[in-house]
């Protein structure tokens, strides 16, 4: 399934990803953490640790998937997906963990596009929802995600990191 984005100064295909993939998705990915964590970035990612997270969600589409964007060839956005099971909806809540587009394609249009080919792609697997957990102090992903109809719900994130 693929499906493309046109705009005055580019054309953008989407499409869930594929292993060879993997390279272009990390670097994005470090480049997004990055972005949102700046100076609070306490350590460094590492691109080895990163890309085989991404190959072993690719290889492993029972947890999620990743989608991705490309301009010429080149992947300039990706969205991470993780499944969950409701039980009390008898379904699977995507959660959509990551989004990220490279700044100089970020443009309303783009975004809206990039998430109503995951949204159509998510109701064809018969999803109950979307799901999302955004840092705080991104208020830019929030606003995006509001604009695109999702909504703010009553609950806290709380973690326990093992390693």
């Amino acid at each position: 399934m693929e499906n493309q984005i046109e705009n005055k100064n580019f054309e953008i295909i989407v499409r869930k990803a594929v292993i060879e993939d993997i390279n272009q998705i990390a670097k994005l990915d470090i480049e997004n953490e990055k972005e949102n964590l700046k100076e609070n970035l306490k350590e460094n990612l590492k691109e080895e640790v990163v890309e085989n997270g991404i190959k072993f969600l690719i290889e492993n589409p029972k947890f999620g998937s990743f989608f991705v964007a490309e301009n010429s060839g080149k992947i300039i956005g990706f969205y991470m997906i993780n499944f969950e099971w409701s039980d009390w909806r008898n379904g699977m809540f995507w959660w959509l963990n990551k989004l990220f587009i490279q700044k100089e394609f970020r443009t309303e249009k783009i975004y809206s596009k990039f998430h109503q080919f995951v949204k159509d792609f998510a109701i064809k697997t018969k999803a109950v929802g979307f799901r999302s957990c955004i840092p705080k102090k991104n208020i830019e992903t929030q606003k995006i995600f509001e604009e695109l109809g999702m909504k703010e719900v009553d609950y806290y994130a709380f973690e326990d990191i093992f390693n």
